[in-house]
């Protein structure tokens, strides 16, 4: 079951989806076992994943990344459950912003490459 979740380190909001999933080697959903997997299966990126307790949206800390193999080495041990977050890929941050504004701006923001 996938459950969208309104508290934690980072609930749910505007920018982002935080939810408590339990497709963790789904053959359709997430047959890689990673919150970048389930995330990229609805058409969004991963910015962390989250250990669940109690098989819900109990998560915290700093989290396990987008690449944790989930079930294998995460501290919840072998689960089929997780708490992802993802956003639409245009919400990313630059991974290296300028420092200095463009002289020459883009036109059109769907014209830049992502």
């Amino acid at each position: 079951g996938i459950k969208e979740c309104k508290n934690g380190a980072e609930p749910t909001n505007e920018a982002r989806c935080t939810v408590w999933q339990a497709m963790n080697g789904d053959d359709i959903v997430n047959p890689e076992r990673t919150c970048r997997g389930f995330c990229s299966s609805f058409g969004l990126q991963c910015i962390n994943g989250y250990d669940d307790g109690e098989n819900s949206c109990l998560y915290g800390g700093d989290g396990i990344g987008c690449d944790s193999v989930l079930g294998c080495c995460s501290e919840g041990g072998p689960t089929p459950d997780h708490v992802c977050v993802c956003v639409v890929s245009s919400m990313m941050p630059t991974k290296d912003p300028s420092q200095i504004p463009s002289t020459t701006p883009s036109k059109n923001v769907s014209e830049v490459p992502s």
